[in-house]
């Protein structure tokens, strides 16, 4: 979001907040994927390819008796 700000005779004033892109390309999480340049004129964003699989996930149960085993 940004917001354009104006002072005038010492008063600051805000206009309403503009998106700068949709928020579904920054990925929330503890991950960083988007960066800011030094001048703040331009955003790296890390998305994911349109046309990627989804990975695959594993579950072992029962794990622990698989390395008293060994």
């Amino acid at each position: 979001m940004s917001v354009d700000l104006h002072e005038e005779n010492g008063t600051l004033t805000l206009s309403p907040p503009k998106k700068l892109f949709p928020s579904r390309d920054v990925q929330g999480g503890r991950r960083h994927t988007y960066d800011v340049s030094a001048d703040g004129q331009r955003f790296l964003l890390l998305r994911g390819a349109s046309n990627a699989l989804p990975a695959d996930l594993r579950v072992i149960v029962n794990w622990q008796t698989l390395i008293e085993n060994k």
